[in-house]
């Protein structure tokens, strides 16, 4: 298990957190890890161990209110799957650089998101 996964596990209040924590498919053996009162969070994902895969496979954040990620490998469909299974009220979301959108998935996000953001600088003293 992940220092991420653990985190969300050990601390069932938290509601915000900022993280760089790598967490690779085969950290998810287990059941995937829904977390009720996480409300914000900022991800840069740091590992990226197949062209398909996508973090947000392995989380449900029912109350997730604001997300900023930046991963290299982008997955749209996977990233609208788990809005829909966390049935979140996103209100923020901020992609850096790394993300890649077409125009189509860009206003898709701008029309489901009321704030929603695509950075072109990925740094972690950036805008966290």
């Amino acid at each position: 298990m992940s220092a991420f996964t653990d985190i969300l596990r050990l601390c069932p209040n938290l509601i915000s957190m900022v993280t760089d924590a790598t967490f690779s498919p085969k950290d998810s053996g287990e059941a995937s890890v829904t977390h009720v009162n996480l409300q914000s969070l900022t991800w840069y994902v740091t590992m990226d161990t197949s062209p398909s895969y996508c973090p947000f496979n392995y989380f449900t954040f029912p109350n997730l209110r604001v997300l900023k990620t930046c991963h290299k490998r982008w997955q749209h469909k996977d990233f609208m799957e788990f809005l829909t299974r966390s049935k979140c009220s996103l209100e923020r979301l901020v992609l850096y650089e790394r993300v890649v959108l077409t125009a189509e998935q860009r206003e898709e996000y701008a029309a489901l998101i009321p704030s929603f953001e695509l950075i072109k600088r990925c740094d972690l003293s950036y805008s966290w």
